[in-house]
């Protein structure tokens, strides 16, 4: 056979796979194009019933808050009336005017003060000092704790509102819930409030006052003493020191376990030791072979 025609055999192999190519790399692509348009469209899904969910919330809790207001609004009336009950009852008694001839006393009125307004929860906003400001607002307007959770709903946004959306419904309204299901939303948790306690220095121009008051914020946050015994608490330093002594390779083993005091973290480090120990077989040094006789 000559040179030109292997040559021209060649080249038309190498056409062929090169199209083969082309054709399995097209398929790929293809693929991918699909297994995107399945993601997106999976993405769009659980949007849209994630906004369903939080509509059918708002409903929910609308009627909530037109209900706490209409309670409000008969207990006010209710309070209205027996004082001015009270007031005509005291009125058969004393003289209807005062003695300077002026109109009897009307029922005690509300100042008339109106709560501040926030604003809803901005993506990027320090999530802690938006609840923190929250929270001091209801204080001031004293609300009631159990209603916290209703005047928050409606003010959360974006990451936040993912986690409240995702609440099971009936804790929907407890405050404290809703709070730690949002905090635990942007990985915020006792570990967090504790590699903060430990690491504080002191800000620019802060002043020795305000640096006590932010470590006892810390530390009311990472051990919630208020929730929490003496001895708890003090487990809680053991268990923080046991892990700080052990070599990086088990104290992280340990805590990816999360072990829930210091008992339960000695346990587990003895298992690992135990472990190690079983699969550790040294090889033992073959015995010197002996000179063979010439």
């Amino acid at each position: 056979m000559s040179e030109d025609v292997l040559d021209q055999q060649g080249a038309a192999s190498g056409e062929l796979q090169g199209q083969e190519s082309v054709a399995e790399l097209s398929s790929l692509l293809r693929c991918l194009l699909r297994q995107q348009l399945d993601r997106d469209a999976k993405a769009e899904e659980d949007s849209r019933r994630q906004e369903d969910r939080w509509q059918r919330i708002q409903h929910q809790f609308s009627k909530l808050e037109q209900q706490v207001q209409q309670d409000r609004f008969e207990s006010q009336q209710r309070r209205t009336e027996s004082h001015s009950h009270a007031t005509h009852d005291s009125n058969e008694v004393e003289p209807r005017q005062s003695s300077t001839g002026g109109q009897p006393s009307s029922p005690a009125r509300f100042s008339g003060w109106e709560r501040p307004k926030m604003q809803p929860y901005s993506e990027g906003e320090d999530i802690e000092h938006y609840l923190i400001t929250f929270e001091r607002i209801a204080h001031a307007c004293q609300w009631p704790q159990e209603e916290w959770a209703l005047h928050l709903a409606p003010l959360l946004t974006g990451k936040a509102r993912s986690a409240y959306v995702a609440m099971d419904i009936d804790d929907t309204l407890d405050y404290g819930k809703v709070k730690s299901a949002v905090l635990q939303k942007f990985e915020i948790c006792a570990e967090t409030y504790r590699r903060r306690f430990r690491s504080s220095v002191p800000g620019e121009e802060e002043t020795p006052k305000e640096l006590q008051a932010r470590l006892k914020d810390l530390y009311d946050k990472w051990m919630a003493p208020k929730t929490k015994t003496k001895e708890e608490i003090g487990d809680i330093i053991v268990l923080e020191q046991f892990l700080k002594v052990l070599n990086p390779e088990l104290r992280t083993w340990i805590k990816e376990r999360d072990p829930k005091s210091s008992k339960e973290a000695a346990e587990l480090a003895e298992a690992f030791l135990a472990a190690r120990r079983r699969d550790y077989h040294p090889v033992k040094p073959r015995p010197p072979t002996p000179p063979t006789g010439n």
